[in-house]
């Protein structure tokens, strides 16, 4: 609340802010030994209230590109590619096509998907593997203006 709130001071009116960040989209699983970033995300039914609490107005919430997880495969390199290329090449047709389950059929978790934690194997984020973050967590794009 209080970095909206120190947004909204800063801006002259008709100002605008842009910002992406981290929500979790409903709770927490209680007994769940979450890492401190997801326990400090705000909950996405209290970034409205927040925002319109802090005086915005023409507040959008953008949850078109809310994938959390990381592709863990090596990627191809697009780096020289322009913007046609670049769309159709292996790896954005694979990040587009994904299914986003934790699990495979046989119960193994799915290494080859996307995640978030853990990516250097510590000990005690490993049932974080578990969690599908698409399900919990979601990226928002907020954008409001100072009336």
């Amino acid at each position: 609340m209080a970095g909206f709130e120190e947004c909204f001071r800063l801006l002259k009116s008709g100002g605008k802010i842009a910002l992406c960040t981290t929500v979790i989209k409903d709770r927490l699983e209680d007994g769940v030994e979450w890492p401190l970033c997801m326990r400090t995300f705000a909950k996405m039914n209290e970034i409205l209230p927040m925002l319109e609490k802090a005086g915005f107005a023409d507040i959008e919430l953008d949850l078109s590109d809310s994938v959390m997880e990381v592709y863990t495969e090596e990627e191809e390199d697009v780096s020289g590619l322009d913007g046609d290329e670049m769309k159709n090449s292996d790896m954005m047709r694979s990040r587009s096509s994904l299914d986003h389950r934790a699990k495979k059929s046989d119960g193994e978790v799915d290494q080859s998907r996307f995640k978030v934690h853990n990516e250097d194997g510590q000990a005690q984020f490993k049932h974080l593997e578990n969690f599908d973050m698409n399900q919990l967590c979601a990226r928002v794009v907020i954008k409001a203006r100072k009336p």
